[in-house]
């Protein structure tokens, strides 16, 4: 009895050992963008603003930041890269860093949010309501 249960330990703890290895050779990438969100008076109008881009990466890589499908600016092999940007964006947009084979490693949303409400409130009371 005292084996086996020594057997199932040195299995999970080569098992455990086996995952965290898996583990660190996995690249690790950091997107930032920065602001993450855009106000505009009324659903539907442009907003501008200028953006700041931040990413790095435990090595050097090559990668490109997407707003969406169009391409905004490459590096390659770099850790580390910040950039600023000049965008007009209507709706809420995605951004992306993708590999030179287009494996997406990370990504940011930037959000379009309005002054206005999007719905009205519906009334609580009915309007003949005495109370």
């Amino acid at each position: 009895m005292y084996f086996n249960t020594l057997i199932k330990l040195s299995i999970m703890s080569i098992l455990i050992n086996a995952s965290f290895q898996v583990f660190s050779t996995e690249q690790q990438v950091e997107l930032s963008i920065k602001p993450l969100a855009c106000i505009v008076k009324k659903a539907g109008e442009s907003c501008k603003i200028t953006i700041n881009a931040h990413w790095r990466s435990d090595q050097p890589i090559d990668v490109c930041l997407f707003q969406e499908e169009r391409s905004l600016s490459c590096w390659k092999k770099q850790k580390v890269a910040s950039q600023h940007f000049n965008i007009d964006i209507s709706k809420d947009m995605i951004f992306s860093l993708k590999s030179d084979l287009g494996k997406t490693l990370a990504e940011n949303k930037v959000h379009v949010n309005t002054t206005t409400p999007k719905h009205y409130r519906r009334r609580l009371k009915a309007e003949w309501s005495l109370f």
